[in-house]
């Protein structure tokens, strides 16, 4: 067995499928289908076509039930309510058993996709991706066709123009739930996005696939693009929590799959990490860096962030600021350093720009995994202005940075570092929604009533603010 393999199995049998999925694609990653300049092309001729875009709606409450063509689509497609929107193959499969979808997507650029799709119909929208190859766009020519633009390829916005882009996963399965946010779905269910093969086949129905590109995993069997969907459906959780109350998206996964069980095991893990709380026996030590003196004011903010936490914290604590190391984020590394604090204390890390305007008991109690951030504007998968963990137990994110000799060459900082050693941490905003915000993501109308920390990263600075003096 390989050590992919092995990884994989240790995903399974321990719930940690969606960091050890990371750390696969990290060091296997999936090669597209075709290269961009082709998907290129494709785009340029849909643009010409001058078809219809799909239109931006108000939030509702219809469901959509995505039909994507995993295995157990065959189990579950009965429970298909609301707005039914097939993937690809899955069209034909519905329309066997009776079953006519309001639409099919599709976003695959290979010219295959036109037989996949099937006979042109009346009675079905046709949502096709730019990318889809012309041949596709000819043969569904006078049907109900939308066309819309995945994002996701460099110089895209050079072929379309300001006309809308739509992000998110590689995938027609979770490209859906996008698109449909764009058009005003918050309510998905996700039938057949297993990301695994049941037996030799890869989908509910037969496929050029079946038997091929697998990985065996004794009993348990999937490939690259199959756990890159389940990489992209955490990701796109991430971009769900940063999105405000009114916007915020939410999918309900049937059926049984590798990406069920991955979202099932997270679901688990972090109702456990928010239960797991601190013994007072177990010393807290709260910490912050001034290296280089903070914006040349380095004393003053460690002196407001001690301000704040004496006002807010209860429980006792010390108070640990770290001034060695690189005058830059990068120090922040060396609160991983062996031995740097006592071992088995409880660390809570705060950046210095950080306004503690409430009580922060869940933050001091908790007692779980590594937590952080998720990046609030999703420029890389987490931010590290508070991070929590108990010290002997993350060394190996300052021996990994060691071991690669130190760089300091990643443009978005220690917080990629570390973020790539721990790509399972619990994240503050699944743990504590709502009580830690961002001041320029968050608090255009003010701060929100549930906030007990505002976060401030890059212009404007927190004493420029009036919250420096509340």
């Amino acid at each position: 067995m390989s050590p992919t393999e092995r990884l994989l199995v240790r995903a399974l049998k321990m719930g940690d499928g969606s960091g050890l999925v990371a750390r696969i694609l990290q060091a296997f990653p999936v090669k597209p289908a075709v290269a961009d300049e082709q998907m290129l092309e494709n785009v340029r001729s849909a643009v010409a076509r001058g078809l219809p875009r799909p239109d931006l709606c108000s939030p509702h409450d219809t469901i959509m039930s995505i039909a994507a063509g995993g295995p157990s689509l065959e189990d579950t497609w009965p429970q298909l309510e609301g707005a039914v929107c097939a993937v690809n193959g899955s069209l034909n499969f519905l329309l066997d058993r009776g079953v006519t979808p309001w639409a099919v997507g599709c976003m695959d650029p290979r010219p295959h996709m036109a037989e996949t799709l099937g006979e042109p119909r009346d009675d079905v929208f046709y949502f096709l991706g730019s990318t889809c190859h012309p041949s596709v766009f000819e043969k569904f020519a006078g049907k109900q066709v939308i066309c819309w633009h995945p994002l996701g390829m460099t110089d895209m916005h050079e072929v379309i123009g300001n006309r809308p882009g739509i992000g998110g996963g590689t995938t027609m399965g979770l490209r859906w739930v996008t698109l449909g946010h764009y058009m005003g779905f918050r309510n998905f269910h996700g039938h057949g996005l297993d990301s695994s093969f049941r037996g030799k086949s890869t989908h509910a129905y037969p496929d050029w696939r079946d038997a091929h590109d697998a990985m065996y995993l004794g009993e348990a069997r999937t490939s690259l693009n199959f756990l890159q969907q389940v990489n992209d459906y955490f990701e796109m959780q991430a971009m769900f929590r940063r999105e405000p109350p009114e916007h915020r998206i939410n999918v309900k996964l049937f059926g049984e799959g590798l990406l069920q069980h991955c979202a099932a095991s997270r679901s688990a893990e972090v109702a456990a990490a928010r239960a797991t709380r601190r013994p007072e026996t177990k010393a807290l030590r709260i910490v912050c860096v001034n290296a280089g003196d903070y914006l040349g004011r380095g004393d003053e903010y460690v002196a407001h962030l001690k301000a704040g936490l004496d006002r807010h914290v209860t429980t006792p604590f010390t108070f640990d600021v770290h001034t060695g190391g690189p005058s830059n984020w990068w120090a922040k590394l060396d609160l991983f350093r062996p031995r740097r604090f006592p071992e088995g204390e409880r660390i809570l890390y705060f950046d210095l720009d950080t306004i503690i305007r409430g009580p922060i008991d869940d933050l001091v109690a908790y007692d779980g995994p590594f937590a952080m951030l998720d990046d609030w504007f999703g420029m890389t998968p987490m931010n590290s202005s508070v991070m929590s963990w108990t010290a002997g137990e993350m060394d190996h994110v300052w021996k990994a940075w060691v071991d690669a000799g130190k760089p300091t060459d990643d443009p978005h900082g220690d917080q990629a570092w570390i973020g790539r050693q721990a790509p399972n941490a619990m994240r503050w905003q699944e743990l504590f929604p709502g009580q830690l915000v961002s001041f320029k993501a968050h608090c255009g109308a003010g701060v929100p009533t549930d906030a007990r920390a505002v976060c401030f990263h890059g212009e404007p600075r927190p004493h420029t603010t009036d919250l420096w003096n509340i």
